[in-house]
């Protein structure tokens, strides 16, 4: 495994004392470009980046739900099936940050996994269930998971039913506009 990679992954973990949140950050970002670019140079670490999801820190679910769907492109052994209720039970997180980057991040794991996509488009839908107060701003998350598979989706209708209604019932101004142009894209 790279050493850049293993030191990226420990600077994420470290604690302010230790690091500063700007380096921290960086380094999160350094870790999310070679994830997209190379997603198999992170996939070795995947074990590690899932016990994020259990973490009592929104930050370091946030990490992990940020890096898995990206990693899914390089995942053979299949690891994402044993963990994507996990994932998907984080619509439900207490975070909002948390909740927001699942949503807009669930639709990564469609793109590439067809076979997920049921489960993946269902979960979404569900998102109208959160106990959260800006809804329609996480609605418009799924909206832009929808929008990596949508032309693959089997849950078509229904996808565009739940974009159709936030366009007539929302009150935001950004959940309005991601709607709208959703709609005029497919």
């Amino acid at each position: 495994m790279n050493t850049l990679i293993r030191r990226l992954l420990d600077d994420i973990k470290t604690t302010r004392k230790e690091k500063s949140c700007g380096d921290r950050f960086d380094s999160f970002q350094k870790l999310l470009k070679i994830a997209e670019i190379k997603p198999e140079e992170i996939y070795p670490l995947w074990n590690e980046i899932c016990e994020k999801l259990e973490s009592p820190n929104s930050f370091h679910k946030y990490h992990a739900v940020l890096l898995l769907p990206r990693l899914v492109k390089a995942d053979i052994q299949r690891k994402i099936d044993s963990i994507l209720d996990k994932l998907t039970n984080l619509l439900e997180d207490k975070s909002f940050i948390v909740v927001i980057n699942t949503a807009n991040n669930l639709g990564r794991i469609a793109k590439e996994r067809t076979d997920l996509e049921s489960k993946i488009t269902y979960a979404l839908l569900g998102i109208s269930k959160t106990k959260h107060k800006h809804k329609d701003l996480l609605k418009s998350g799924a909206v832009l998971s929808f929008q990596e598979y949508f032309t693959k989706s089997k849950n078509q209708e229904k996808i565009k039913k739940f974009v159709e209604d936030l366009v007539s019932s929302s009150d935001s101004p950004k959940a309005k506009k991601v709607a709208q142009e959703f709609l005029r894209n497919c």
